[in-house]
């Protein structure tokens, strides 16, 4: 789900993604939808208009952003 050319420019986590979201810099976000609720709220706040992408579990979208740990959000920037 996540591309190649995808994963060039991707930050992984909630301060890294939030901080790509306030700065305007986002073009796509990944949610894990068993995240917490707070995080997930945050995050769909400040992503207005921007494409957002749900993931089943923390787990599988870690595993798609090729890190060896779960990861409730991920972001690909645009530069």
């Amino acid at each position: 789900m996540i591309s190649a050319s995808d994963k060039e420019h991707l930050v992984v986590g909630y301060k890294q993604v939030l901080k790509a979201l306030k700065n305007k810099t986002c073009s796509k976000l990944f949610i894990a939808l068993d995240c917490s609720p707070n995080i997930r709220d945050s995050l769909s706040a400040e992503a207005s208009g921007i494409e957002t992408v749900t993931v089943d579990t923390m787990h599988e979208l870690g595993s798609m952003c090729g890190i060896d740990v779960s990861s409730s959000c991920a972001a690909v920037i645009r530069l």
